[in-house]
């Protein structure tokens, strides 16, 4: 799960001037390239933090479905968005996705 283009470059200057020097990893600071060495599950929340800073707004549910014994995890993305997964990691690489490919394409 990675960002790219100017979402990518945005995010990084975003992230040094925000999270550079307080983000703590075993007790060391973590630069843009310790981030990208995070699990999936810890960039995202940080990833959803610089969305949220750009009116990108990411949400992921969770719906259980009891007549077919199944979950289903639900993103949506400034309400332009919408699709479903069976797992939270697949919601989650598809959410930053779609809102990277979002942010590329504004004007």
């Amino acid at each position: 799960m990675e960002l790219t283009g100017k979402a990518k470059v945005d995010f990084e200057k975003w992230f040094d001037d925000t999270h550079k020097h307080t983000m703590l990893l075993w007790g060391e600071s973590v630069e843009n390239t310790g981030f990208y060495e995070l699990t999936d599950s810890m960039k995202y929340g940080v990833y959803v933090d610089w969305f949220d800073s750009v009116d990108i707004c990411i949400t992921i549910s969770h719906d259980f479905h009891a007549s077919f014994d199944e979950d289903e995890y639900i993103v949506n993305i400034d309400g332009m968005y919408d699709s479903s997964f069976e797992t939270r990691p697949e919601a989650r690489k598809s959410a930053i996705t779609k809102a990277t490919e979002l942010y590329n394409n504004r004007v």
